[in-house]
């Protein structure tokens, strides 16, 4: 039964959840090639794809993601159903999650093994240069949608974050505790500094938003299972 959920969730997710995420990565892999042809240094091939990831992935990601929060044309019926809502969304959520985790993954894989990957750190642990700004963004998002009970309020949150860290990001590391929050803390590093710059407040950076991201998941659990709000977005 189980399987045959999943099944039904990755058809129902949409052509947008799985285009998003090629169109983002394969625009990375038409750069990175011309760089390599026109004959860029790989640090600077390696340099530019950690922030791409970093900062593209996350967003296409998240507006994604918003968009299977309100997808149910007849959410009272699906509400009344023994099946759980809550569990039928969270779902799609994995699946909207875990499609660009995996490519991404791929892609830095790639990269490394030809010599253009160039994060100061172990391939395992440097997954969490994409995977962390992207559970954040993601979860933040379908969190403030639910809150509101509007999908377009998620996206425009999501946006409107990214775009803020992306232009005043700087302004972030005039205090320690706002720079564990800053999403493209790679990006600053790794341009700041040289290639063999210390990793330790950057791991610090992405545990802080991998915890604070599992506590916007829980609130989005918690929303879910809230069915009166649930219906009146559903009349609203």
């Amino acid at each position: 039964m189980s399987v045959q959920l999943w099944r039904h969730e990755l058809r129902r997710v949409g052509w947008a959840v799985w285009g998003t995420p090629l169109v983002v990565l394969a625009f990375l892999a038409v750069v990175v090639v011309t760089m390599a042809v026109i004959g860029e240094s790989d640090q600077r091939i390696g340099r530019w794809s950690g922030r791409y990831l970093e900062i593209a992935l996350p967003l296409g990601a998240a507006l994604v993601a918003v968009t299977l929060v309100n997808c149910d044309p007849i959410r009272e019926l699906q509400l009344s159903l023994p099946l759980s809502y809550r569990a039928t969304v969270l779902r799609r959520l994995a699946v909207a999650m875990s499609w660009p985790a995996l490519l991404a993954t791929i892609a830095v894989a790639g990269l490394a093994v030809v010599g253009w990957w160039r994060i100061p750190s172990s391939l395992v642990s440097s997954q969490l240069v994409w995977l962390a700004p992207l559970v954040w963004l993601t979860s933040v998002a379908v969190g403030s949608a639910l809150l509101v009970r509007n999908p377009t309020t998620g996206s425009v949150v999501a946006a409107g974050i990214w775009l803020i860290e992306l232009v005043f990001g700087g302004l972030f590391f005039l205090h320690d505790w706002l720079s564990q929050l800053h999403l493209f803390f790679t990006s600053y590093l790794f341009s700041t500094f040289p290639p063999d710059a210390p990793t330790s407040d950057w791991l610090v950076n992405r545990l802080v938003l991998l915890s604070t991201a599992g506590l916007a998941l829980l609130g989005v659990w918690l929303l879910l299972g809230r069915d009166e709000r649930l219906l009146l977005e559903a009349e609203a």
